[in-house]
C-alpha cells in the first residue's frame, strides 16, 4: 500500500478554476501491495510530477513535456535495493538528479522496510539506478516500493477543511511505528486530529503539547496515524477536520490495462478492480496482495472537482 498523488505539472496547468469548483487533473502513482480496505487517498498531500511510469503525457514521447523538455517524473518504482553498510543502491528508472531529496514509502523488502519515511539525498545516478548515503543493510530483492522526489512542488486546495469532528476513543495500540485508533469516527486519510481528556501512558503521550497527527487510514470504526510512541492503552476523545474533498471524481486507465479504479468517497481509498469471475459478473476488487505488473505499469488518470472556498 503505497501512493502518491500529482497534477499535471505546468504547461498542461493542471489546477484550473470555474466561477464554483476548483479543479484538479493528474496522476496516481500505485506501489507496495493492495490491502482488502483500499488506497487511502491523501488530498492534503499533492505534488506536481507525473508517474514514474508515465513518459508519453503530452503526446511527444521520450518523456518530453513539450519538445526538448524532459519530464520531472517526480516518482520512481524501486524493483530492488542492496546496502554495503555506508551505500544503498536502488534499482529504478528515474531522472533524479544528484543532490536531489527523496523520501521513500510502501517498500516491501527486509531492506526497504527500513527506509520507508526516510529521507534521503541522491548521490549518484544513471537512468537505471541512483545511490545514497545509508547504514541500512538486509535483502532488497523483488521490491515494488516508491520513491519520491522533494524537487515535486506542493499543491494546496483552496477549498475549506470539513467541519470540526469528535470521536470516543476507547483502545490504542502501537507496531512498527503505526498507532491504531479504535474509535467509532467520520475521519478520512489527510485528516487533522488531536486527542484529549487522555487516559493510559500511549494517549497521554500523544496528546502531549497539543500535537498534531494525519490520518493514514479509517474503517469507520478505527484509524491509523504515524507515531514512534508507545505505551498502554487507555481512551481519550479525537478531534480534528478532513482536509478538502473532492464533490465529484473520475478515474481510468490511460494504458488500456484492463483494470478499472473505483473511489469510495465514505472512507477516500482508491480500489484497483477487474473482471469477475463469470462472465457479466461485476469488477472484483483486488485481494491483499503485491500489485500485479499490469497495475505498476499502468497509468492511472484522474480529474477532481473540489468546492472553492
Amino acid at each position: 500500500m503505497a501512493n502518491q498523488i500529482l497534477v499535471n505539472p505546468w504547461p498542461l496547468m493542471g489546477v484550473d478554476f470555474t466561477e464554483r469548483a476548483e479543479l484538479i487533473n493528474g496522476s496516481i502513482a500505485l506501489a507496495g501491495a493492495a490491502v482488502a480496505t483500499g488506497e487511502p487517498l491523501n488530498w492534503s498531500n499533492l505534488v506536481t510530477g507525473v508517474g514514474y511510469n508515465d513518459t508519453n503525457l503530452c503526446g511527444y514521447g521520450n518523456s518530453q513535456l513539450a519538445p526538448g523538455i524532459v519530464l520531472n517524473n517526480a516518482t520512481a518504482l524501486v524493483t530492488a535495493f542492496s546496502g554495503s553498510g555506508t551505500t544503498v543502491t536502488a534499482t529504478a528508472a528515474n531522472n533524479f538528479f544528484v543532490g536531489q531529496s527523496i523520501s521513500f514509502l510502501g517498500n516491501t523488502s527486509t531492506l526497504g522496510l527500513l527506509l520507508n519515511g526516510k529521507s534521503a539525498v541522491v548521490a549518484t545516478r544513471s537512468a537505471s539506478q541512483f545511490t545514497f548515503a545509508s547504514t541500512a543493510t538486509g535483502t532488497g530483492t523483488g521490491e515494488v516500493g516508491l520513491v519520491v522526489g522533494a524537487s515535486a512542488e506542493p499543491v494546496n486546495i483552496l477549498a475549506p477543511n470539513g467541519p470540526n469532528l469528535t470521536a470516543p476513543v476507547t483502545a490504542v495500540s502501537a507496531a512498527s511505528g503505526i498507532i491504531t485508533v479504535t474509535a467509532v469516527n467520520q475521519f478520512l486519510p489527510g485528516a487533522s486530529v488531536q486527542f484529549i481528556n487522555p487516559t493510559g501512558a500511549l494517549l497521554i503521550a500523544l496528546a502531549a503539547n497539543g500535537a498534531t497527527y494525519s490520518v493514514i487510514q479509517s474503517t469507520g470504526t478505527a484509524f491509523t496515524i504515524a507515531s514512534a510512541l508507545t505505551g498502554a492503552t487507555g481512551t481519550a476523545s479525537a478531534i480534528g477536520a478532513n482536509c478538502p474533498q473532492p464533490y465529484q471524481i473520475d478515474f481510468w486507465s490511460a494504458n488500456d490495462s484492463g483494470y478499472t479504479y473505483s473511489y469510495s468517497p465514505a472512507t477516500g481509498v482508491l480500489f484497483v478492480q477487474q473482471g469477475g469471475a463469470a462472465i457479466n459478473a461485476p469488477s472484483a476488487n483486488l485481494p491483499a496482495a503485491a500489485y500485479p505488473a499490469g497495475v505498476l505499469a499502468d497509468t492511472v488518470r484522474f480529474s477532481a472537482a473540489f468546492r472553492k472556498g
